[in-house]
């Protein structure tokens, strides 16, 4: 498309969860699939996610660089794990634009053959890459059996000791698992909901009782048992459920009023682009504001704090008409945006390597390791979606789907 499209261009789209996915965390983006519904083009979303990833990766690197670390407490900078929250956001919203229908309907073995065909195989690769050197006792690990076996169910953030096990971005695939079981009885439940208002009610509720237990909980919890507290509530999927229903509310809102807010979109451009400028600038405002060395609990956002402003965000997003969402959908961005679920996946397991090889005789400093990670990070991140999840992808999907016997 063009710079400078204004309108929003209808095509058959599908989920594509990068989690984030950790968004994950992330991982949703629109993408052609047989049989899916019709929605907007929303490509321009697909860039964010490799911002959102970005974060997370430099918020988990700088426990590796104490200098990165200080810097980043100095100016607030210690995002990434809302960016998390912000994947749970995205997913849902993309997940109920393209599959909800009037009548609720949905093609369950479609459905779970595309779940499984985006997650698992780059998700597999990363719980190998940490598995197979702990397996050997590389560095004095120890490959845990039960870890293994709760990481290739996608059951790990169930239980707090074993959230962070093998490859620790994990953890936010098995949220995001649950929230893929539990979508199908969800999308009924929210399609036979007419009245917009009891929909907004449900989800404020859910959001205002996490947030309640969560901040009660930590409290309560933390002076008892540190570890405990802080990986049962920072990393359960219940208490991350209440972003995932925040995107389906958005999702839910913008689908039904299509038509009305596509033509506003196009017609007064400055409504979503100041919508989303000035949601965007809160909720890094608060953020920033939040996270404070000196009390990094006494409001977290972790846990879909603000959520509400990264739909609004989102939603704001995927109707904007301007030269902002004409220049995220060109093919750099959207590529970046594509191969962010690698990136997330696989910034563990570089960054492992990368910290073994420097660490004898290849010594280098702080900030030049930091550059040659970032590129060894998205230059293998590209190979492996190019020419592994790409292709896997595909043919997962057909097989697992039915579609490759007629």
């Amino acid at each position: 498309m063009p710079p400078g499209t204004p309108t929003l261009r209808e095509v058959p789209v599908t989920v594509d969860e990068g989690r984030q996915e950790g968004s994950s965390p992330g991982k949703d983006q629109p993408s052609r699939e047989p049989g899916a519904a019709t929605s907007p083009d929303m490509s321009q979303l697909t860039f964010t996610r490799f911002i959102a990833a970005m974060a997370v990766v430099v918020f988990h690197w700088a426990y590796f660089w104490p200098g990165l670390n200080d810097w980043m407490w100095q100016y607030r900078l210690h995002v990434g794990p809302t960016m998390v929250s912000y994947f749970y956001v995205l997913s849902g919203f993309i997940m109920t634009s393209v599959y909800l229908k009037p009548d609720g309907g949905l093609d369950r073995r479609r459905y779970w053959a595309a779940r499984a065909a985006r997650v698992y195989p780059v998700y597999l690769l990363g719980v190998a890459l940490m598995a197979i050197p702990f397996g050997f006792g590389v560095e004095g690990t120890r490959l845990d059996p039960l870890a293994l076996l709760l990481n290739l169910l996608l059951l790990q953030a169930w239980i707090p000791q074993y959230a962070l096990s093998l490859n620790s971005p994990g953890w936010s695939l098995s949220v995001e698992a649950f929230f893929y079981l539990a979508f199908p009885w969800l999308l009924i439940l929210m399609a036979r909901t007419r009245s917009g208002r009891a929909m907004f009610v449900f989800t404020a509720t859910v959001w205002l009782l996490t947030q309640v237990v969560y901040h009660w909980g930590y409290r309560r919890l933390l002076g008892h048992d540190p570890i405990l507290s802080h990986e049962l509530l920072h990393y359960h999927p219940l208490f991350h459920l209440n972003a995932f229903l925040i995107g389906m509310c958005a999702g839910i809102w913008v689908k039904r009023n299509g038509p009305y807010l596509q033509t506003l979109g196009a017609r007064h451009r400055f409504v979503p682009l100041s919508v989303l400028c000035l949601s965007a600038a809160v909720a890094i405002a608060l953020m920033t504001r939040l996270n404070r060395a000196s009390d990094p609990i006494l409001l977290s956002t972790t846990n879909g704090l603000i959520a509400p402003l990264f739909a609004v965000f989102v939603a704001a997003l995927s109707i904007d008409g301007s030269r902002l969402s004409s220049v995220l959908r060109l093919a750099p961005f959207v590529l970046l945006g594509e191969i962010s679920y690698a990136i997330y996946i696989l910034q563990i397991p570089v960054a492992w390597f990368l910290r073994s090889m420097f660490s004898g005789q290849w010594t280098v400093a702080p900030a030049t390791l930091f550059v040659i990670y970032l590129v060894v990070l998205i230059a293998a991140s590209f190979l492996v979606y190019r020419y592994y999840e790409k292709p896997l992808r595909a043919g997962l999907r057909r097989r697992l789907s039915g579609e490759g016997r007629r």
